[in-house]
């Protein structure tokens, strides 16, 4: 037998197949961070813990705010770069056009990126430690 503790908490037991394989079905899990560890059961004797196993659930995509530069917005800047700014939630990592941008403890970001005469689409991607992501685009002009 094999007893399931989620948080510290026993959360359920299931028997041992055979081929040595166990299932747990049903397992409700704790938005942010959930510690699963399990313990053995044979012949009414318990094992100390299996290792510890990190699964983190949150069922929301980050927030992303595109502060600067705005969206349509012509730049006039003789280096061609421009400072891409905004906010996400903290722990969220941060790309720009593919590229990973400074987070902040806050959840601040900025990334400095360089334009092309013309037209630039720009995309910022924030991506949990879930798997979760949010993608926003906007285009600026280099006059």
């Amino acid at each position: 037998m094999v007893k399931l503790y989620v948080n510290g908490k026993y959360l359920d037991k299931t028997t041992v197949q055979g081929n040595k394989s166990f299932i747990f079905r049903n397992v409700v899990l704790d938005e942010g961070d959930n510690d699963i560890k399990a313990k053995s059961v044979i012949s009414d004797k318990e094992s100390a813990y299996s290792q510890n196993i990190r699964i983190v659930y949150r069922n929301k995509t980050p927030n992303l705010e595109i502060t600067s530069p705005q969206d349509n917005q012509s730049i006039s800047n003789g280096d061609g770069q421009v400072k891409v700014e905004g906010k996400t939630d903290p722990s969220v990592r941060v790309t720009v056009n593919e590229y990973w941008a400074i987070v902040e403890t806050d959840g601040t970001f900025s990334y400095l990126l360089r334009l092309q005469k013309g037209d630039n689409n720009i995309k910022v991607v924030a991506n949990d430690d879930a798997g979760n992501k949010t993608e926003k685009q906007i285009k600026v002009k280099l006059e």
